[in-house]
């Protein structure tokens, strides 16, 4: 992989592709968790891999490793395409009575399809920390840096989610 790595740092066009072919399937499914369009999902991965291309240069592979890196870049690509497209407006509210409880909940008589429907069903904004905090598994001080929010409103609004769901749809769920 560091052969790879220094290859495309080169400039050479047939590793980046091979890069590209080993890379692009796991970055379109997480563009498109995110933007429900495959247009825009692949607009979100040509940028994404605009960014690591140029960015290949600075990868550290002691702090993480290259498909973890080229994941965060690619939910920032997404995060970005979702506010310069007004998708959703992120206001930095706090709702204390959201954060009495962090009780896991139990996995009920649903299955994955319909959870993730139930998921679509959320704004916005719980759904994208939903999913960066379950499927991305980023910490919510990661979550805050990520979209410029509190901390303690990433919290929130993760307990919100799981609230809504629980109560909209009688789901006992959450990983």
């Amino acid at each position: 992989m560091k052969d790879l790595i220094k290859k495309c740092i080169n400039g050479d066009r047939l590793a980046q592709k091979e890069l590209y072919l080993q890379h692009c399937d796991l970055l379109m499914k997480i563009a498109w968790r995110y933007t429900k369009d495959i247009d825009h999902a692949q607009d979100v991965v040509q940028d994404a891999f605009v960014r690591i291309f140029h960015a290949l240069d600075s990868f550290d592979e002691s702090k993480a490793p290259l498909v973890t890196w080229m994941k965060t870049i690619c939910i920032r690509e997404a995060i970005g395409f979702l506010r310069k497209h007004k998708k959703f407006n992120w206001t930095d509210e706090l709702s204390e009575n959201l954060l009495s409880t962090d009780e896991e909940l139990m996995a009920g008589e649903w299955d994955t399809e319909e959870i993730l429907l139930r998921i679509e069903s959320l704004s916005d904004e719980h759904k994208t920390i939903l999913m960066l905090y379950y499927f991305d598994e980023l910490s919510h001080k990661e979550i805050a840096a990520l979209l410029n929010i509190k901390e303690v409103s990433s919290r929130s609004r993760l307990l919100r989610a799981r609230e809504i769901l629980k109560i909209r749809w009688k789901v006992a769920f959450i990983f």
